[in-house]
């Protein structure tokens, strides 16, 4: 469903090379689409999830969102709170549980 999104909504984009080279390879390319539940051992089917999905969030768009961060001084004490809203998902969507998006609290 989410490939398909990229490809419809013209969001697909070439993974990228990044601006600094840590040594690493580029994503994985799954070589075929297959039904993760066709796959009977969990792990293997742990991994080609894994894979897929990160080829399809390096696939993606950057995620948009806005950072508020407020410092309150009261008298000699100083108090700190970050908040973050996430405007458009994008890659997000797809990577979950590996990554999440969170500084703070949430709102402010």
């Amino acid at each position: 469903t989410y490939a398909r999104k990229l490809l419809s909504e013209n969001c697909f984009q070439n993974p990228r090379a990044g601006q600094n080279d840590d040594n690493a390879h580029p994503p994985i390319t799954p070589a075929k689409a297959v039904d993760p539940e066709s796959i009977a051992d969990p792990i293997q089917r742990g991994i080609y999830k894994l894979v897929v999905k990160h080829y399809l969030a390096c696939c993606s768009r950057d995620a948009i969102g806005k950072e508020t961060i407020l410092t309150l001084k009261i008298s000699t004490e100083e108090f700190k709170a970050t908040g973050l809203i996430i405007i458009e998902r994008n890659w997000l969507e797809i990577y979950s549980p590996w990554e999440r998006w969170s500084t703070g609290q949430g709102e402010l």
